[in-house]
C-alpha cells in the first residue's frame, strides 16, 4: 500500500496568537459595520427630524388656511344675506363659525396633541375613524385625478 502524504499544519499555537487580534479588541470588520450602523442611525434621525419639521410646517399652514376659509365663507354668508337669501346666509354663517372653531383648535394645539386626539378618537370610535379615512382617501384620489387631468390638458394646449 502506498502511503499518502498528509499535509499537516505547520502553524504553532504561538503563530496563531500573533495573527489573531487580542481578546476584547474589535477587528476591522466590526469597526466598519459599527460605522455603517452609526451613519444609518444618524441618517434615520435626520430623516425623522426633517419629516417632523415638514409636518409641523404643513400643520401651521392648515391652520391658516382654515382661518382664511372661514373668512371666505363668512363673506359668502354676508353676500347671501344682502341678496335676500337669509336661510342660506344663516347656514353659511354657522359653517363659518365651525370652520373658525376648527382653525382656533389647530392654532391652540401642537402637532403631537392633534395626533393624540386622533388616536383617542380612533380608540373610542373605530368605525367613524375608518369611514373618515376612506372618505378622505376618496376625496384625495379625486383631487389628484382632477389635478392630473388638468395638467395633461394644459400640456396638450401648449
Amino acid at each position: 500500500m502506498k502511503r499518502r502524504n498528509e499535509s499537516k499544519s505547520t502553524s504553532s499555537p504561538e503563530t496563531e496568537r500573533e495573527s489573531s487580534p487580542p481578546e476584547g479588541s474589535p477587528n476591522d470588520g466590526d469597526r466598519g459595520s459599527s460605522d455603517v450602523q452609526e451613519r444609518l442611525a444618524g441618517a434615520a434621525r435626520d430623516a425623522v427630524s426633517a419629516a417632523k419639521q415638514q409636518a409641523e410646517s404643513m400643520y401651521r399652514d392648515a391652520s391658516s388656511v382654515a382661518g382664511e376659509t372661514s373668512d371666505a365663507i363668512d363673506d359668502a354668508a354676508n353676500a347671501l344675506e344682502s341678496s335676500g337669501h337669509e336661510t342660506l346666509s344663516e347656514a353659511a354663517a354657522a359653517l363659518s363659525q365651525r370652520v373658525q372653531a376648527f382653525a382656533d383648535y389647530l392654532e391652540d394645539r401642537k402637532l403631537e396633541d392633534l395626533v393624540g386626539d386622533a388616536r383617542s378618537l380612533a380608540q373610542r370610535n373605530p368605525g367613524l375613524f375608518i369611514a373618515g379615512g376612506v372618505t378622505l382617501g376618496f376625496a384625495l384620489s379625486r383631487f389628484l385625478k382632477a389635478s392630473a387631468a388638468d395638467a395633461s390638458r394644459s400640456a396638450d394646449i401648449s
